[in-house]
């Protein structure tokens, strides 16, 4: 199975309108990566005035997503995340390394590094609390593992106690 982001993203129901911006961008320049970030914000917001079905694929390291979030929740929409997560920075710089060499865009380290803590945090403390459903996977070097979910006006289901426990607690918390 291929747990990455873009990996449940391109599993999407057909009738679901997936949105990338890495697919847009086509260099790691950063400029292109900025233009092909608005351009997927546009598109988005172009799929909720049509109120049509969309995935979009993000690390949720910032907060441009919020916004988008708000307004598509108070025209009805359903927000569902899945986050999948590593144990470290260092397993996402080696995951790239090994995309460039296959052709695929590159994202410097130190972009990388900043943007995985808090990616964590955002999670925890903003997108979550947002959205409808989330699903908590563990996609790291002790392969993939469905560690939680939840359901708003319901409870949280934890799959994996220890994995859970570690992602809060380890993670989450440094």
């Amino acid at each position: 199975i291929r747990a990455s982001k873009a990996g449940f993203l391109f599993r999407a129901p057909a009738k679901i309108k997936a949105e990338n911006p890495d697919v847009l961008s086509p260099s790691n320049v950063e400029a292109a990566k900025i233009s092909a970030g608005k351009e997927t914000l546009r598109r988005v917001d172009k799929l909720i005035k049509a109120n049509r079905s969309f995935a979009i694929e993000s690390t949720l390291s910032g907060m441009a997503h919020v916004g988008m979030i708000e307004k598509a929740v108070s025209l009805g929409y359903r927000i569902n995340i899945i986050y999948t997560y590593v144990d470290s920075p260092d397993v996402c710089i080696a995951r790239i390394a090994g995309r460039v060499q296959k052709g695929g865009h590159n994202v410097p380290s130190k972009d990388v590094r900043r943007r995985y803590s808090r990616s964590l945090t955002n999670f925890l403390e903003i997108y979550a609390p947002m959205s409808d459903y989330w699903l908590l996977v563990y996609n790291g070097d002790r392969g993939v593992r469905f560690v939680a979910d939840f359901e708003k006006r319901s409870s949280l289901n934890v799959f994996d106690e220890e994995e859970y426990r570690r992602f809060v607690e380890v993670l989450c918390l440094k």
